[in-house]
């Protein structure tokens, strides 16, 4: 069973047309860029031609506000949580250029920094893995092209104590701190984007049935009584 879903949550991670896939493509100066979609969000309207076109209205805005939620976690970054990598290794589920799925182990969890609390990853986090412990926003940028994006897939595996995750970029050698004490690896907590993800993928499924139903009744609340050819309206 928990396989199962490790397995459902890794397809949902490698989705191309994903929330996550769009996130992975914005560089390091495209997420510090507090306008990087001003005047590029249009408002939503108030009337809709059809389903497709309400939902489809929503889908830029919840890209903006991804991105939001981004800028100030990357601001925040000295007073992120964080914890010490154990292990990182290369999963089955891994196919290039895509499909970066990686699992790893934490070291005993990191004991309580000032104004920092101490850090277990969760299903849906965003987090980037470091070479050091960021003290600041530009320590990202000083040591871009060793930090990777990662998106948490699942929940911790109850028997080896590793999580899945999905990389931005690949990393292409394993990590293991238990035969180089010198080596460090962090993650660090940025943002928790399953509220988004669920909006993004309802956004975006082919709703049928009963559930159609309800959103052309919320569009359409009268329509036996309206005119022909009347818009939608929320």
């Amino acid at each position: 069973m928990q396989r199962d879903h490790y397995c459902n949550a890794m397809g949902e991670c490698g989705h191309h047309g994903s929330l996550i896939n769009i996130v992975f493509s914005w560089t390091l100066e495209d997420l510090l860029n507090e306008n990087l979609f001003k005047y590029q969000v249009p408002k939503i309207p108030r009337t809709f031609s059809s389903t497709n076109d309400y939902m489809n209205s929503f889908m830029p805005a919840i890209v903006e506000e991804t991105h939001s939620d981004l800028y100030s976690s990357l601001w925040s970054v000295p007073q992120a949580s964080f914890c010490e990598i154990r292990t990182m290794e290369i999963a089955k589920d891994f196919s290039r250029p895509y499909d970066l799925f990686y699992q790893f182990s934490l070291k005993n969890i990191t004991d309580e920094v000032y104004g920092v609390g101490k850090y277990e990853p969760q299903a849906g986090d965003l987090i980037a893995f470091t070479n050091i412990r960021p003290r600041g926003m530009y320590d990202l940028s000083r040591i871009e092209s060793y930090c990777h994006i990662g998106y948490i897939c699942g929940s911790k595996d109850e028997f080896n104590d590793e999580f899945p995750v999905l990389l931005s970029k690949e990393m292409y050698n394993n990590f293991d701190s238990r035969r180089n004490n010198a080596q460090k690896l962090y993650a660090v907590f940025l943002v928790n984007m399953t509220t988004n993800i669920r909006i993004w993928n309802a956004l975006n499924s082919e709703m049928e049935g009963s559930n159609m139903s309800i959103i052309k009744k919320v569009l359409q609340p009268y329509s036996m009584d309206l005119p022909s050819g009347l818009k939608f309206t929320a």
